[in-house]
């Protein structure tokens, strides 16, 4: 699934900071938009729908192979 798929299933908004993502934004943005993976590939996440959310490049590479990110 792309981006812009992933945002017309679930809206707009990052799956790890919880706020707005500007669809519009391209690179070199770090707020652009990414598809990030739920349960890292590098944990054994697979390439599923449902394993998949919009997020922010920048919230996408902090989370790193995390599950979820540290308030």
């Amino acid at each position: 699934m792309t981006a812009d798929e992933i945002a017309q299933r679930d809206g707009t908004v990052c799956g790890i900071c919880a706020t707005q993502v500007d669809m519009a934004l391209a690179f070199p943005d770090v707020m652009r938009k990414s598809v990030d993976h739920v349960i890292p590939r590098a944990n054994g996440g697979l390439d599923v729908p449902s394993n998949l959310q919009l997020a922010h490049l920048r919230c996408n590479a902090s989370k790193s192979n995390r599950t979820h990110m540290s308030v």
